[in-house]
């Protein structure tokens, strides 16, 4: 095993990480070895916030002869932690090149091929993270451990980090999203409409969409602020979207999207909102 150490990150305890913190914290990795032989590569864990947990990710690679497979993970100072990957939604999308809706269920093996690598990312195999007393902190590191068939354990640290330095953080082609066009109404407006949105909340955003109509509990009603669970700003509806509600219900993840789409979405999820006056 080899074990991905942060310990250059815990400095960074208290403050915000950039861009650069991040690649920087990560070019830091300091690795050992023992007798498990897997590796643990580029492992984060996400802030709660509201009623969305905390998020693990790494990269397992098994360079051995054997195959291994994962059943499990505990988490540093964690209450519980489990497994999940997306299932597909019953709503289609409009194009489904774009890539496929989904929601997240419970998963008891991930096996590794011999000689394989797989990647837990978002939209694929996740850890969800239900946090104790202790506090989350961009910049820290805690450890995590990876249960293996047979008894096997393996263990790294997990950097910190705020939701919108994940996708730097785990390495998914920064110069494409730096290059893409800024969050704006507009696009939001056509993913709304290309992604099927429509189809659950509805043309103006209102839940009465007709897979909207069978669900139990309808879908959010975009036109109060207060409908929202896990936050009605920018950032908190675009991590609603890239993660779903791993709690439970009935809303998918989108994370074939990239950060500034899902953004795009939520400033347009945002203009169906009523004023309060009205």
């Amino acid at each position: 095993m080899v074990l991905s150490s942060f310990e250059g990150a815990r400095g960074a305890r208290g403050r915000s990480l950039t861009v650069v913190g991040v690649v920087a914290a990560l070019a830091g990795i300091a690795c050992a070895a023992d007798t498990a032989g897997i590796v643990i590569e580029r492992a984060v864990i996400t802030i709660p916030a509201n009623q969305v947990p905390s998020m693990l990710y790494f990269t397992v690679h098994n360079p051995g002869g054997d195959p291994v497979t994962l059943v499990g993970a505990e988490v540093e100072s964690a209450v519980r932690a489990a497994i999940q990957s997306p299932t597909p939604h019953r709503m289609p999308l409009a194009s489904a090149a774009r890539g496929a809706s989904a929601l997240m269920s419970h998963v008891h093996e991930v096996p590794v091929a011999a000689g394989g690598t797989v990647r837990f990312t978002p939209g694929g195999f996740t850890v969800v993270v239900e946090q104790g007393a202790r506090a989350l902190v961009p910049g820290d590191s805690v450890r995590v451990t990876l249960l293996l068939a047979g008894g096997g354990r393996a263990s790294a640290r997990a950097l910190v980090v705020p939701y919108d330095a994940l996708e730097q953080a785990l390495g998914d082609d920064p110069a494409a999203e730096r290059d893409a066009p800024p969050p704006s109404v507009a696009a939001g407006r056509a993913l709304y409409h290309s992604d099927g949105c429509v189809r659950c909340h509805g043309s103006l955003g209102r839940g009465d969409g007709p897979v909207g109509l069978t669900l139990v509990p309808p879908p959010r009603d975009f036109r109060s602020a207060a409908a929202f669970k896990n936050g009605a700003d920018v950032e908190a509806i675009a991590r609603t979207l890239a993660t779903g509600i791993p709690s439970g219900g009935a809303m998918p993840l989108y994370a074939h999207l990239s950060e500034a789409e899902r953004r795009s979405l939520a400033l347009y999820v945002i203009s169906l909102r009523i004023p309060p006056s009205q």
